[in-house]
């Protein structure tokens, strides 16, 4: 008896085997999605300065949707460029439109003209060169950058409150 059992219990198990079914899926995969920035570190200008209209995408599903924020994640726009006015931070977030992303980071910094500087409370000014060396102290406000070639320098203003502030500049 228990031979019998076992080969109908071997019948149905090669039966069971022989009548599986066999589905073909297709899927449909995109390249995957870049987003590639030529300048990603800029001076902002006192009138400001358009960021974004270098960057070229590629990938997805070729439906591309902006979104800029800050460091502190606020939305800024949802344009392929922002026009910034301040230094700082800048994240642009491409979104395909099956939701696959990719980020690019821009900082910003200030052109700091001297006259944006505060001049109340100024005890001493030093002038570096962009490499670090110091090349002149004064306890002038006014008229130091007059004096300088033209080059990027790197100003440190102390003030009597024990506060510095510090700003590259460019002389044309």
């Amino acid at each position: 008896m228990k031979r019998v059992l076992l080969f109908l219990l071997a019948i149905v198990a090669t039966a069971a085997a022989s009548a599986q079914t066999v589905i073909d899926v297709a899927f449909e995969q995109y390249p995957p999605l870049r987003a590639v920035a030529q300048t990603v570190s800029v001076e902002v200008p006192a009138e400001g300065i358009t960021i974004g209209s270098d960057v070229s995408v590629e990938g997805g599903d070729g439906s591309y949707s902006y979104l800029w924020t800050n460091a502190a994640s606020e939305t800024l726009s949802t344009q392929k460029t922002l026009t910034i006015t301040e230094a700082g931070d800048y994240y642009l977030r491409v979104s395909d439109g099956h939701q696959c992303q990719v980020s690019v980071h821009f900082t910003a910094t200030a052109t700091a003209s001297v006259s944006s500087i505060p001049a109340e409370g100024l005890r001493q000014v030093r002038i570096f060169t962009a490499a670090g060396t110091l090349i002149e102290k004064t306890s002038a406000t006014t008229g130091y950058a007059d004096r300088l070639p033209s080059g990027v320098y790197v100003v440190c203003f102390i003030y009597s409150d024990g506060h510095e502030a510090i700003r590259k500049i460019q002389i044309p």
